[in-house]
């Protein structure tokens, strides 16, 4: 039961209830998949998007190919947090009437504990131990300028 809530949470949204029948589906859920990763509808050349799913599901007992999973993982997360963080802080700017100049440090931060928050959730759907923290957050917004 607890591998379906996952599965519906992280592409549909969050599932409240134990069973079948109590079921209740969070549908404005903001930590699935398509809120995080990929937000647009997702056409043919935007598949690639699934690849970095695929790379978080994947487990393999051998070390040299771990090692390269997780060297991909980690480029990927990187990409995916930047990602999230730009559209994150557009929207910020946005809903408050503010220029780039105008936020302040506080802001800035309180965006990045956002990005992490989310992005952290919806990893929690595929049952694994996030490393994502807001150092690798904030890197990602360093190797993007």
């Amino acid at each position: 039961m607890t591998q379906l809530k996952n599965l519906i949470g992280i592409f549909i949204g969050q599932v409240n209830g134990e069973d079948f029948e109590s079921f209740d589906i969070l549908y404005d859920s903001s930590n699935t998949f398509r809120n995080v990763v990929y937000p647009g509808e997702m056409q043919p050349d935007e598949w690639p998007k699934y690849r970095y799913l695929f790379l978080e599901l994947w487990k393999t007992s051998d070390t040299s190919f771990e090692e390269q999973l997780e060297r991909e993982r980690v480029k990927c997360r990187k990409q995916v947090a930047s990602q999230l963080h730009a559209r994150l802080h557009k929207k910020y700017l946005q809903e408050n009437r503010l220029l780039e100049q105008d936020l302040d440090e506080t802001e800035r931060d309180k965006l990045v504990s956002k990005t992490t928050l989310l992005y952290k959730d919806m990893l929690g759907y595929l049952s694994k131990k996030s490393t994502i923290d807001e150092a690798l957050v904030q890197s990602s917004l360093k190797t993007n300028k």
